[in-house]
């Protein structure tokens, strides 16, 4: 039972909650930088599954997956300077490197490099951040797994922990095409990601035994895990933060 091991260890569970209050404040700036610029959006990914499962970020979590209704966000020198004066970064990923991605956001605090207005293009080497939100084009996703119904116009207002969150009125059709998942209830843990924020989660589940599928206990011990009283508290954080932007 490695996810009950990791939930009993105060280190972990202070890591996860570290992580989480960082990955809700990006969340929250990305929010409010989207809805100035009239940018519709839905998650994707881990972060809908997450929201989906447990209306809350996954536990092994450490990126964030967003796909955006276009690809020109960084012909907008506004928008470029708007992200740099709330402390937001952002990462051209190129799709002739194998990225998925078409560029990723985090906040400049978990950039190893110096902050600028201008996009950083990534090189062979790059240090990616320890938090970052992925930023998906539904066109690529359209060419790239034939996803003919993404309809943006078709949105819904939903919550994921402390926010209020924007996402396609059908999200089972989003996890089952991106993933391949097909009963929400079975959790597996398919990857962690060594250089970044969830690299904590290596003291108990070895890269090796990858993918972990997570029985009954241990899913019921993470539900109760985002029962506790800090998911609430975070509300007013998240609003500190919006009232700031």
């Amino acid at each position: 039972m490695k996810i009950i091991e990791v939930l009993n260890d105060s280190e972990c569970v202070n890591t996860i909650l570290s992580l989480h209050t960082s990955m809700y404040s990006m969340m929250t700036k990305i929010k409010c930088i989207f809805a100035k610029y009239n940018i519709k959006y839905t998650f994707a990914h881990g972060t809908l599954i997450g929201q989906q499962r447990n209306k809350n970020l996954l536990l092994w979590d450490d990126d964030i997956d967003y796909v955006i209704e276009n690809d020109k966000l960084l012909e907008n020198t506004n928008f470029l300077v708007d992200c740099y004066n709330i402390g937001l970064s952002i990462i051209i990923t190129p799709y002739n490197m194998g990225y998925s991605a078409k560029y990723r956001i985090t906040d400049h605090k978990y950039l190893k490099q110096t902050p600028s207005v201008e996009p950083i293009v990534i090189y062979k080497n790059f240090n990616f951040p320890d938090i970052m939100a992925d930023i998906h084009d539904k066109n690529h996703y359209k060419e790239k797994y034939a996803v003919n119904n993404l309809d943006f116009n078709d949105l819904e207002q939903s919550y994921m922990g402390p926010l209020q969150i924007t996402i396609v009125k059908n999200p089972m059709y989003l996890i089952r095409e991106f993933i391949n998942v097909n009963d929400i209830n079975d959790v597996i843990i398919t990857h962690i990601h060594d250089n970044m924020g969830s690299k904590f989660l290596l003291k108990y589940v070895n890269k090796n035994e990858l993918p972990y599928k997570l029985n009954l206990n241990e899913i019921n011990a993470i539900n109760d895990f985002y029962k506790q009283n800090y998911y609430k508290l975070m509300t007013q954080t998240c609003l500190e933060i919006t009232n700031f932007v």
